[in-house]
């Protein structure tokens, strides 16, 4: 019976403790076999849109190679640095703050906060990626899935422009 007790009270204990989260998700559409130029980036996409221009690919194989390709550019390790260069003094201290209590156990970069708070799927088997990040200030969740989007796009645009 006190064994049950503790476990109940222990489970009481970090459910109280535990910080609030918060996902703040995005969607980006990947158009006519991703051609950079027309990527268009959308806080919501309302579902009727969902309908809109579908893909014309000579194969299946060809346009799940390519969205798996854009999916690994959008998580790649670059583009999370692209990212952390973005975040200004003010939110870079806000954005750090919920995780220096825990630092002193095991430290974590910004980079490493940044890539393990962020998610990037495909929304069935259509064109859209959803992006979210998930911190304690919603504010701050919203900002860098935001933040996410935009390099991506912006990487993308540069790679167009180079090649």
């Amino acid at each position: 019976m006190i064994l049950v007790f503790l476990i109940f009270s222990g489970g009481l204990l970090y459910t109280f403790n535990q910080t609030k989260t918060y996902k703040a998700v995005g969607s980006i559409r990947l158009l006519d076999g991703m051609p950079t130029s027309r990527i268009r980036i959308d806080d919501i996409l309302p579902k009727s849109e969902l309908l809109l221009k579908p893909i014309e690919v000579t194969t299946l194989t060809d346009q799940e190679s390519e969205i798996q390709t854009e999916i690994e550019l959008f998580t790649s390790q670059s583009l999370g640095r692209l990212v952390e260069r973005r975040l200004s003094d003010d939110l870079h201290k806000r954005f750090i703050t919920p995780y220096q209590s825990s630092a002193l156990l095991t430290p974590l970069t910004i980079h490493e906060i940044l890539m393990a708070n962020r998610k990037i799927e495909r929304i069935g088997d259509s064109t859209l990626l959803e992006v979210s990040y998930i911190h304690p200030d919603p504010m701050i969740a919203a900002h860098v899935a935001m933040l996410f989007m935009e390099e991506y796009i912006n990487d993308q645009l540069t790679r167009e422009i180079d090649a």
